[in-house]
């Protein structure tokens, strides 16, 4: 079962957890941001900023949030299967950017043994055509210095609602992982190296 849901609303806010901890990224150089969406992540960590569609607190304004410090990004791959996204992704215009307009199941291959400062994967493993462990695994082994990660509640993925709690306990444990901020189904986690 293939399909390609493209769901993503222009009105969504930045996460607040990976703003509020914006200062642990400043010597991140390499992102893999898979399911980048409209490019949330990347605005902000390329171009320091996050302007969407969503008026605040009714004042009339645009929500727009600025990042606190001037991250140093070298290469940045936003992994995103739907084209008008793919299109929205470019717009950007940063040449540090490269846009690969496929699903993670198909562009994985072209990703093995690579390494990446930040794993990006927020709210996108409900859709994936893929055992989540394995997913997890995966990118977890992908990840140098921090892994964001975020479940989502929809009617139309693949993994059941009922599976999070298991999913983030799993991560929240990870030997791999420390949990550096939570809030709901939002985590960011840095790489532990103390057991390895």
């Amino acid at each position: 079962m293939t399909y390609i849901l493209g769901i993503e609303t222009g009105y969504k806010p930045f996460p607040k957890i990976v703003h509020k901890n914006a200062h642990l990224f400043i010597d991140v150089r390499t992102v893999i941001d898979i399911g980048a969406g409209r490019g949330r992540f990347a605005r902000y960590f390329l171009l320091g900023e996050y302007k969407c569609g969503k008026v605040a607190n009714n004042n009339g304004r645009l929500y727009h949030v600025k990042a606190p410090v001037k991250f140093n990004i070298e290469e940045y791959i936003a992994i995103e299967p739907h084209r008008r996204f793919c299109k929205k992704l470019e717009e950007i215009g940063d040449p540090r950017l490269k846009v690969v307009c496929s699903r993670w199941e198909d562009a994985r291959a072209l990703f093995t043994g690579r390494k990446f400062d930040m794993v990006i994967l927020w709210d996108v493993l409900m859709f994936l055509e893929i055992e989540p462990y394995q997913v997890l695994r995966e990118l977890i082994g992908m990840a140098r210095k921090y892994f964001l990660f975020s479940l989502h509640p929809v009617r139309n993925g693949i993994l059941q609602q009922r599976q999070f709690k298991e999913i983030l306990e799993w991560l929240d444990n990870h030997p791999e992982l420390e949990l550096i901020a939570k809030k709901y189904l939002n985590r960011v986690y840095r790489k532990n190296f103390l057991n390895f």
